[in-house]
This record gives structure tokens, C-alpha cells and sequence, in this order.
């Protein structure tokens, strides 16, 4: 059927050409003669035609065929695409008293503590895909200490000699208040810190006194492999970290694609479980996760909430827009997913194939005018 439209698309628009360059021999053999209005408007409602047809022909016939074949294949390639938006971390907590209160005061400060790297001990595992010397090591790459509501502090630890990684740390203040920051945000905040693309020297430590973020950007000599933008997460005792790769010479969110009846392991740098899909992202050390996408990962997004809510025991489940390409999916602490479903856009599609025909087709008009 669409080989058949396509074959009189381009007759038609073939036939248009011969009878505009016959018009063209006529008009210069007799450059004084009169046309018939007739054969001009026949001349236009034919571009016309041909311009509206071909936004069908090559954009929305193929779109809407494509998203049905998709829809009779559910548990074929990837359908859907995953990514980590966040990740809590939980630290450990301490109280200390200052010496002009008195051990029973509950104005106490609270601090807490934790470490980002490799050591088997260590608070946050980072993915061996990084390929930094401390995996081999067994070793931690940074100290994180938190003072009081808002205080951060992001340390480094000693390089070893064989290490050829190099740390790059800085924190930026916010108003209090301030929204949580998004994947494009974080990932902008990274790219200041390197210079042409490329990572300087090592820095020192950076503290947040205030409301704020700080940011981590982790390098294999000059090249940049990954970064952590680290936020206090005043509703707990957590920090909220949005973990970053780079890739395509821009910093992005951790991405998986995934197909229908696949199960992912999420955060687990231990050997993998027969019949399960290893995702490796910075985690908390022993915590693992499980996302079970629905049959048909081009279901909307209720339907992936639903398969989480099932696999978290979530009480409710919050409203969805149906129709959304991306979904979020809030039910695997210490995780925050997004789920795109790779399906075709045919409203889109049809929209800029109009646009893209009626602009051709207005040149056509214009020069008949």
C-alpha cells in the first residue's frame, strides 16, 4: 500500500514538472499570450494537493505504521528507555554537644558522614564501567560530612601513586527553598568545571554553610568520566544525589534501555542473578533494586506504576498523564526513575510534515501568482 502511494507521489509530482516546463516553452515562444485562469487554478490546486499528500505519504502514513507494528511486538527490541534521576544517601549520624550546652540540650547539632568510591566498607559504591585505578584498589575517592541542617563538606581522599584519577569539587549557594535541582541543571553546574572539555588539576575540599549544592566531577587524567551533584534532603537525614556520565562530550544522566519481559537489577556491583539485567549506577553499598517493566513497555505510564507500586507495596498510587512519553516513577527508594517510552510521535510527526509541505507548496503558489 505505502510502496503503491509513494509510486504515485512521485508520478504526480513528475507529471507536474513536465506540464510546468511545457508551460514555460510556451511562454517563451509567445511571451505576449494570455493563460487561461482555469489551467492556473488547476495548476495550483494540483501543488496544493501534492504538498498536503506528501505530509501523509512521508510522514504520517509511515508513523502510524510504525507504532502499530510495535504495538503487535511488544516483547521485541527496546522499547523503553530508563533513567536515574536521583539517589538518596543515607549517612550516618552522630550528635555532638558544644561545650557551653549541656548534654540534655536539644539544640544538639547533628552530623553525618559517609564515603563515595570502592572500599567494601564505604557508604556509596561507584560503577566499575567508570574505570577508575581505585576499583582495583579497593579504595574510597571522597569523604562526605554533613553539619547541622544545611553544612556539607566534600573531601577527597589521598591519591594513591598508581592512581591516575583527579578530582574536581566545588559548591555553589541557593535561596532556601529552592526546588530540587533537574538532570539539565546538574549536568550544567558539572560542565563549569572542566575547561575545554577537559578536567585540570585535582582540587581541594569544598563546605556548604548554607542552602546549596556541591558538585564532583571525576576524571581519568584529563578526560571526564563521570559527576555527583550532592544535596541536603531537609525532609531526611539523607543527601540526594543526581549521578551524572559523560558522554558525546556533555554530561548525562545514567540511561538503560530496556524491552518487554527484561527485569533490571539497579545499583548491584556483585556477581548478577541468572535471568536478571545488571545496571550499574552509584549506590548505596548493598542496596539493590528490582524494576519490572510491564508486559508491554509501551504501556502508559499507569501501567509502569502500577508494576513498581506491586514490587514496592505501595499503598496509592499517584495520578498519571496517560498519554506522557515520560514517566516518573517514585517507588524505588533509594532510587528516583524515569521511564520514555520509545514510540513514535505520529501527532508530531504529522504537524511538522504539514508544515514542512505547506511551506514547499506556498513557493509553488507564489510562483504560479
Amino acid at each position: 500500500m505505502i510502496e503503491l502511494a509513494n509510486i504515485a507521489w512521485l508520478a504526480g509530482l513528475i507529471a507536474l514538472g513536465v506540464l510546468a516546463a511545457r508551460a514555460a516553452r510556451r511562454a517563451r515562444i509567445a511571451p505576449e499570450a494570455l493563460v487561461d485562469r482555469s489551467r492556473m487554478l488547476l495548476a495550483a490546486l494540483a501543488a496544493a494537493a501534492l504538498g498536503i499528500s506528501a505530509a501523509w505519504i512521508w510522514g504520517t502514513f509511515p508513523a502510524d505504521d510504525g507504532m502499530a507494528r510495535l504495538a503487535d511486538a511488544p516483547r521485541g527490541a527496546a522499547r523503553a528507555r530508563v533513567f536515574i534521576r536521583a539517589v538518596s544517601i543515607p549517612l550516618a549520624q552522630t550528635k555532638t554537644v558544644r561545650p557551653e550546652r549541656s548534654a540534655s540540650d536539644a539544640s544538639a547539632e547533628s552530623k553525618g558522614s559517609t564515603s563515595i568510591g570502592y572500599a567494601p566498607a564505604g557508604g556509596v559504591r561507584l560503577p566499575s564501567s567508570y574505570d577508575l585505578d581505585e576499583e582495583s584498589l579497593g579504595l574510597d575517592l571522597l569523604d562526605v560530612t554533613t553539619d547541622g541542617p544545611t553544612g556539607l563538606t566534600l573531601t577527597p581522599r589521598p591519591r594513591a601513586e598508581a592512581s591516575h584519577t583527579r578530582i574536581l569539587l566545588a559548591s555553589i549557594d541557593r535561596d532556601h527553598g529552592d526546588a530540587p535541582l533537574d538532570t539539565d541543571e546538574a549536568a550544567s553546574l558539572a560542565a563549569r568545571l572542566l575547561d575545554h572539555r577537559a578536567c585540570g588539576a585535582s582540587t581541594g575540599a569544598t563546605s556548604l554553610r548554607g542552602p546549596g549544592a556541591a558538585i564532583a566531577v571525576l576524571c581519568n587524567d584529563t578526560t571526564p568520566i563521570a559527576a555527583l551533584i550532592l544535596e541536603r534532603d531537609l525532609a531526611t537525614s539523607a543527601l540526594r544525589a543526581t549521578p551524572l556520565v559523560y558522554r558525546d562530550n556533555r554530561f548525562a544522566p545514567h540511561q538503560v534501555d530496556v524491552a518487554g519481559g527484561e527485569v533490571l537489577e539497579i545499583g548491584r556491583a556483585a556477581d548478577i542473578a541468572p535471568g536478571l539485567t545488571a545496571w550499574e549506577v552509584p549506590a548505596p553499598t548493598g542496596q539493590a533494586r528490582l524494576l519490572v517493566p510491564p508486559d508491554d513497555v509501551l504501556a502508559p505510564c499507569r501501567a509502569w506504576s502500577e508494576r513498581s507500586a506491586i514490587f514496592a507495596r505501595a499503598a496509592t498510587i499517584p495520578p498519571t498523564d496517560d498519554d506522557a512519553i515520560a514517566c516518573v516513577l517514585p517507588y524505588a527508594p533509594p532510587f528516583v526513575l524515569e521511564v520514555r517510552r520509545l514510540v513514535p510521535d505520529t501527532g508530531g510527526v504529522a504537524a511538522r510534515s504539514l508544515w514542512a509541505a505547506g511551506l514547499f507548496a506556498t513557493v509553488a503558489l507564489f510562483a504560479l501568482v
